[in-house]
């Protein structure tokens, strides 16, 4: 846990230290945030599954990709201030650490609702049952959506829009295959009972009450 903290962590800092022109609270403060979210996730992870899941051949290297887009996140917005750095907005800070706070309380909400059955690889056991209660009843994959509102959110602190836009399509590609992966190993294992789920309950966006009303004859 402390490795995985360090690795991701550490380098970043030590760049922004490194640097006069990164010694800037919309630089530090998303990465801090990053740092903070790791740290709380990790411990709410079940470290024997995960291990366990990490054996496994479901999850079709679909985890690199995840890792990948997220260390971009860590570097896009030091990147981007180190080759041209932005002019500071107090509310792209705002909005970036709004975005950055959403995603963590989002991820950990899902992780902790999932319990043993989240990891960090794709696992399906036939034991496990479709989780359809809290943040999964609403939609099928918050923690990616979580993930997403993390990665975008330390570009849009330094307001570098475009860095944003790029780190979103990247997250956005590496989730849709992850996802796909997912979805596929879930209907293969668990059947009958997550094609309901999957029926029920919408991919990305919550459907409003008008969207859930019977349609009229």
């Amino acid at each position: 846990m402390v490795r995985l903290v360090l690795t991701r962590a550490l380098p970043p800092a030590a760049a922004v230290l490194a640097a006069p022109r990164l010694r800037r609270p919309d630089v530090a403060l998303p990465l801090l945030g990053l740092a903070g979210w790791t740290l709380v996730e990790a411990l709410a992870e079940h470290e024997s599954a995960n291990r366990a899941a990490g054996g496994g051949t479901q999850d079709r290297g679909t985890r690199r990709g995840l890792v990948g887009v997220h260390l971009l996140a860590w570097w896009a917005p030091i990147a981007t201030t180190a080759l041209r750095p932005t002019r500071r907005s107090r509310a792209a800070l705002l909005l970036g650490t709004g975005l950055l706070a959403g995603g963590a309380v989002m991820r950990i909400t899902a992780v902790r609702t999932l319990g043993e059955f989240f990891t960090g690889h794709v696992r399906v056991t036939d034991d496990q049952q479709v989780c359809d209660c809290g943040v999964y009843a609403v939609v099928r994959h918050p923690s990616y959506l979580g993930l997403f509102l993390l990665n975008v959110a330390p570009a849009v602190s330094v307001g570098a829009w475009w860095t944003a836009t790029a780190v979103a399509a990247a997250t956005t590609a590496a989730i849709g295959a992850r996802v796909v992966v997912e979805e596929r190993s879930l209907e293969t294992v668990l059947g009958e009972p997550y094609r309901d789920y999957r029926a029920r309950v919408p991919r990305w966006l919550p459907r409003t009450r008008a969207m859930n009303a019977p349609k009229a004859r």
